[in-house]
Order: structure tokens, then sequence, then C-alpha cells
């Protein structure tokens, strides 16, 4: 059961950093196509951190994923995140 947990967050992940490509697709304005940016950074470094199954480095890009202009559906994201057992 952990490890599919796991496999969802990964997935959560990898969409959340897709998504930030997609939303820099149509010429955006430059703030959009920053907040975008990092929306892609922050799912990338949280499917690494779920590759290693880092909990805790989970819940700080959770922050970081709420601290970007596309937090609507960032939040959504990484609510999944914060349900997962602490690695330790």
């Amino acid at each position: 059961m952990l490890n599919a947990r796991w496999a969802a967050v990964r997935r959560s992940a990898m969409t959340l950093a897709e998504s930030g490509n997609l939303l820099i697709m149509r010429n955006r304005a430059p703030a959009w196509v920053n907040a975008a940016k990092k929306l892609t950074d922050v799912g990338s470094a949280a499917y690494q951190a779920a590759q290693t199954k880092d909990a805790k480095a989970l819940a700080a890009l959770a922050d970081a994923a709420r601290r970007t202009r596309c937090t609507d559906f960032a939040t959504s994201r990484f609510q999944a995140f914060e349900y997962l057992p602490q690695s330790g």
C-alpha cells in the first residue's frame, strides 16, 4: 500500500512539472512565465524527492508550490503529499 502511495506522489509530481510547461505556452506575460517555470522546478524536485521517498523534502516543496502564482493547481497536486508517512 505504501509503495502505491509513493507511485501516486511521483505521478502527481510529474503532472505538476508538466503543467508548468503547458502554462508557459502561447506567449504569456513574463511574470506568468516565471511563476510557471517555478512550478515546473518544484514539480521536478518533488519527483526526485518521491523517488527517494523523502517526505520532509516534499513538505518543504509543498510550501514552495504554494508560493508560486499558480497556487490553485499546485495546491491540489500537493495535498496528496501531506498524507504520506514521515521517512526516517
